[in-house]
């Protein structure tokens, strides 16, 4: 999966298992 999450749809994140706030806030912040 692409880090910054970009070019990558939300629906990977919601497959994906609940991440730690800490690294979610980041991935958020970047993909919003």
């Amino acid at each position: 999966m692409n880090t910054s999450g970009t070019g990558q749809p939300m629906a990977t994140e919601s497959l994906l298992p609940p991440r730690p706030p800490s690294q979610r806030g980041g991935r958020l912040a970047d993909s919003a």
